[in-house]
């Protein structure tokens, strides 16, 4: 079977915290998986520029020790819709729920971003600013498609009951599916400095647990293990070296 080349980013920090964009009152609560729209963002902001997703396909993995609700004080700043203007406008303080020592794992087919990645223009963050990372390793690997994979920590889209069957390209079985069901923005539109962002289309997915989860479909690959240089610490040891590429 011929073998892909896929770029492979891991990046670990200290703390990341990923908002449940449903959720805007109370205690600010952390999506399990990052959804693909951030990492947009995240590459967006290594590359200095928006990072077009057409015709890409973007794989994850992502994991972390524990988690905790920490009180956080934001400062926040308003534009004036008639002038413009941006002027600083109140503090917030709220829980916000965090997760420590987060590692996530990026397959990207968009492998001509091996050199911008290995020098990126700016720090790479896991959601929040304040939330710094650092890119652990960084590689073009060799990637065999596959029919079924064994998928854990991972985001994917589903196909749910009385939806069009052929929206999606992979099938679970439901009756076995674990992790928890969220409704996400792909991508954001943020071509206007000051305005909110706005959301360019949802879908539904799956955050996978650390269990493994059994998928049949297509953007199905195995990779070899030694290729992504695991240390002691690599959360997936006993777990199969598969992924799951997101079609843009």
């Amino acid at each position: 079977m011929a073998l892909t080349e896929v770029l492979y980013v891991r990046f670990k920090g200290r703390t990341a915290s990923f908002r449940v964009p449903t959720t805007i009152s109370g205690a600010q609560l952390s999506l399990e998986i990052p959804s693909y729209a951030t990492i947009i963002g995240l590459l967006s902001n290594l590359l200095d520029r928006k990072y077009d997703p057409a015709d890409k396909r973007i794989g994850m993995r992502y994991a972390y020790q524990a988690s905790s609700l920490d009180l956080e004080t934001t400062h926040r700043w308003k534009r004036d819709s008639k002038s413009g203007t941006i002027a600083y406008h109140k503090t917030n303080p709220r829980k916000r729920q965090v997760h420590y020592e987060p590692v996530l794992e990026l397959f990207l087919s968009d492998v001509d971003l091996y050199d911008e990645l290995r020098s990126p223009k700016r720090v790479p963050s896991l959601g929040r600013s304040q939330d710094l990372a650092r890119i652990d390793y960084i590689s073009i690997i060799k990637a065999k498609a596959i029919p079924r994979a064994n998928l854990v920590s991972t985001l994917i889209p589903l196909s749910l009951p009385n939806t069009d069957p052929n929206a999606y390209d992979l099938s679970i079985d439901l009756s076995k599916m674990t992790g928890i069901m969220y409704v996400l923005p792909t991508d954001f539109d943020v071509s206007e400095l000051g305005k909110i962002r706005i959301p360019l289309g949802f879908r539904t997915f799956l955050a996978t647990s650390k269990h493994a989860l059994s998928v049949t479909g297509n953007n199905l690959f195995q990779f070899t293990i030694t290729d992504v240089n695991p240390g002691h610490d690599y959360p997936w040891l006993l777990f199969p070296p598969e992924f799951y590429l997101y079609q843009y």
